[in-house]
């Protein structure tokens, strides 16, 4: 058996990976078409991004464009020309001793 969205945590603890990241100590990111939480999203554009999918960018008259990513929150990033960046991501550590 595999597990691929698990990161192990001593020889027995395992914990989720951050939303777009799997593997060893959660390095790797999601690749396309996948995204999301383990991976488990599939993108249906030609720009997926690891951990938001496809962005949702707008025309808007006289502005300009807009391009909004979304996150599992209740709070909105807004970004023009972003950088595709490892988000910190909470890691919580379990002493078994």
């Amino acid at each position: 058996m595999t597990i691929i969205n698990k990161s192990c945590i001593r020889p027995v603890k395992f914990v989720d990976c951050p939303a777009g990241y799997f593997g060893h100590n959660c390095s790797d990111m999601c690749t396309q078409p996948s995204y999301g939480i383990q991976c488990g999203q599939k993108c249906n554009c030609t720009a997926c991004h690891h951990i938001f999918g496809c962005n949702l960018t707008t025309e808007i008259p006289e502005i300009g464009t807009a391009t909004v990513k979304h996150k599992r929150s209740n709070e909105l990033q807004s970004a023009k020309n972003s950088t595709h960046q490892k988000l910190p991501g909470k890691l919580n550590i379990v002493n078994n001793e």
